[in-house]
């Protein structure tokens, strides 16, 4: 099994300084060290440059129900309690993220369905 690419860990903290309504009521300090912070940039780099390359999107919301979609990637975090870590993987090799991406494509919302009279069920 292969090692993550980098970790740095973070934490989710109270903002005990939150003076206006629409301050965050909580803030997430997270800790690099020098060689974790490199490796961090160079993993948002190769990974903008591969979704450029691949072509994914991610969407960018306007509004509760209202998006659209732009280039982009998603990289995920993980939390226990009020702690955790973000510690992404090596990128999988081509055949695993088609595979992957076309898993993703079999499912549909339902709203994506409305209006739909020729569905099986």
């Amino acid at each position: 099994m292969s090692s993550p690419l980098f970790k740095a860990k973070f934490r989710i903290v109270e903002n005990t300084k939150a003076e206006k309504e629409n301050d965050p009521t909580h803030k997430m300090p997270m800790e690099f060290t020098l060689d974790d912070a490199r490796a961090a940039a160079q993993y948002l780099i190769d990974m903008a440059n591969k979704a450029k390359d691949e072509g994914t999107t991610i969407r960018k919301y306007t509004g509760q129900n209202e998006f659209f979609e732009v280039a982009g990637f998603t990289s995920w975090l993980s939390l226990w309690d009020q702690s955790g870590s973000w510690a992404p993987m090596p990128p999988k090799a081509d055949s695993t993220k088609i595979e992957n991406t076309q898993r993703r494509k079999a499912f549909v919302k339902i709203d994506d369905l409305e209006g739909n009279e020729n569905i099986p069920f």
